[in-house]
């Protein structure tokens, strides 16, 4: 690992020295970190920009490292848009500014009401709110922060911003763009707020802590499987089970790029259903309404 890591580190530095010499690639490249602000920047420039991911489908943004191919598309990159708090770019953005100086980087998450990362739920209880904020006030920041359409909604205004301040010409395109997209993330909004005598205090235990930010905003509580981030233990597995019984939880959201291994043999104790969803995946809107219809029937 460490040697893949220097190689990386090494194109970095080769890639960057020729890009002296050569010019911008002719079409405009916006680099982002995961597949949804894909979503987003497609949707506010119509598709007319390319697009490098620089996780793809299916990696984990706590250990991907970027391939040569992505180095060389960031390098002929206008605008950076790093979307916060996710491992990965907590891990390469100091390398990635270093190495592209006159790469623009704007963080999109501006104004964003974070959640401390947590390990085991997120409450709709206001005391519990605190106490586990406080609690967890050292170990970071909730990253998932695009898997709420009220924080979609400040996201996408970041990237109109960004978008606008970089490529003032197309500013009207982007405007009327935005409108439309701000349209479709309302509605899902007003999907899940519609459903509120539904989803108040209901509880889904999911694997992974990816969807504290909705649970929030729905006053909906999360559990988590997964330990400190790691594998669950015995003793949290089985008061997981105990809790889960007692609450008479009937599935399990399990994170496309997680193993489901630990969540079968829990699934099998609760008699619970595995649901496989893609907090990573582009089709934001597509996984936040089968999220929505999901809860709405159990």
């Amino acid at each position: 690992m460490k040697y893949i890591s220097y190689i990386i580190t090494l194109l970095f530095l080769l890639n960057t020295s020729c890009k002296n010499g050569e010019e911008k690639t002719s079409s405009p490249v916006i680099s982002v970190s995961i597949l949804p602000q894909k979503y987003l920047v497609d949707k506010i420039t119509s598709g007319k920009y390319k697009i490098n991911v620089l996780i793809p489908s299916g990696a984990s943004p706590a250990s991907y490292e970027p391939s040569p191919l992505q180095i060389t598309q960031l390098n002929n990159s206008s605008l950076y848009l790093r979307i916060g708090e996710i491992v990965f770019e907590k891990t390469w953005i100091e390398k990635i500014g270093k190495q592209n100086p006159d790469l623009n980087i704007i963080n999109i998450s501006d104004n964003i009401d974070f959640i401390g990362a947590q390990n085991h739920r997120h409450s709709n209880d206001e005391e519990e709110q605190e106490e586990s904020h406080q609690h967890n006030i050292d170990h970071g920041k909730d990253p998932h922060i695009w898997m709420s359409a009220k924080n979609m909604k400040i996201i996408s205004e970041n990237v109109l911003t960004a978008l606008t301040e970089s490529f003032p010409s197309d500013s009207l395109m982007f405007v009327r763009n935005y409108k439309i997209l701000l349209d479709e993330i309302n509605i899902i909004d007003s999907l899940f707020s519609s459903s509120t005598e539904i989803l108040s205090g209901l509880n889904f235990l999911i694997y992974h802590p990816a969807l504290a930010y909705l649970a929030r905003d729905y006053k909906m509580t999360q559990h988590v499987l997964e330990f400190e981030g790691k594998e669950p233990g015995p003793a949290h597995i089985a008061s997981i089970i105990d809790m889960a019984q007692e609450l008479n939880i009937k599935y399990i959201f399990v994170q496309r790029q997680f193993s489901i291994d630990n969540a079968k043999s829990l699934a099998k104790e609760i008699n619970a259903e595995i649901i496989v969803i893609d907090p990573l995946g582009e089709d934001w809107d597509e996984q936040l309404l089968n999220i929505h219809s999901i809860l709405i029937s159990k």
